[in-house]
């Protein structure tokens, strides 16, 4: 084989390794770009996770407060019927 066949073949093969390998570092960069992104969009949805996690907390802790208002309310209702019911009882009895 002549210098001149085996320069072609050697030629030849390091082209389609340079190939292979622009195509590799290509993917490469898709692949940090696209992990790049889900990280991105898992950290903006975890935020966001976090942020309805705090409104709710807060809104339960709204109802409950009112809740308790209401509660409170009807005790004094209930009190007030008693003493209500009391007062007619001491007149008419």
């Amino acid at each position: 084989m002549n210098p001149e066949r085996r320069f072609s073949q050697i030629e030849e093969v390091l082209s389609e390794a340079l190939i292979k390998i622009d195509r590799i570092e290509d993917l490469a960069t898709k692949t940090f770009s696209l992990a790049e992104t889900a990280h991105t969009n898992g950290e903006t949805t975890a935020r966001a996770v976090a942020s309805l996690t705090i409104e709710n907390q807060q809104a339960h802790q709204q109802i409950n407060q009112k809740l308790d208002t209401v509660q409170d309310d009807i005790t004094d209702l209930k009190n007030g019927q008693r003493d209500i019911m009391n007062f007619l009882r001491e007149k008419f009895s």
